[in-house]
């Protein structure tokens, strides 16, 4: 019986050694594989065997895998593709974590304000321009209050006596530039 390597399937053939050759016993010469056939078959044999080594398919991979074990390799693969439940784009099982918990921009966030929105990451920065819960100033000129923007018009009313104050201040301010 021959050992047949690989390497010489694949190697042009000559046809005054195969035709003599070709009812020859041979077997696989992959380690584990069981195959014994004839010289003429070995090559149908190679397409097919278990233990033959293929690279992985997915990108960036490449790593060298037995046949009977790249359907397992595919899936459990860092570099598979997963489609993500947010927004659709596939990513890489090494990366998907990370998407998910920091990247992905249709992923469901909470408001860091606090005020109990939950919307979409890439509505956030919007989100946060209008917030109930953002921090304001006061809108009365000389007024150095800083509140949160839906206690605004509690302030008005709290801080009635010192807006006055304050307004009748600015008004005798701009007389002053207008030389009334």
């Amino acid at each position: 019986i021959l050992f047949i390597c690989c390497l010489f399937a694949s190697k042009p053939r000559n046809l005054h050694i195969t035709a003599p050759t070709g009812n020859f016993d041979v077997k696989c010469n992959k380690s584990g594989c069981l195959w014994k056939g004839k010289f003429h078959e070995h090559e149908q044999h190679l397409e097919t065997c278990g233990k033959f080594q293929t690279p992985c398919a997915n990108d960036g991979c490449g790593e060298m895998v037995a046949r009977e074990r790249m359907a397992a390799h595919t899936t459990q693969c860092p570099k598979h593709k997963l489609p993500c439940q947010q927004c659709g784009k596939k990513i890489t099982r090494e990366s998907f974590e990370e998407h998910t918990a920091s990247l992905c921009s249709n992923k469901r966030v909470l408001c860091p304000l606090s005020c109990g929105t939950s919307l979409p990451r890439l509505h956030l920065t919007l989100n946060l321009s209008e917030c109930s819960e953002r921090a304001v100033r006061c809108a009365v000129t000389g007024c150095t209050a800083i509140i949160k923007q839906k206690n605004m018009p509690q302030n008005s009313t709290n801080a009635a006596a010192t807006h006055s104050v304050l307004q009748e201040g600015e008004v005798q301010r701009l007389r002053g530039l207008m030389h009334f």
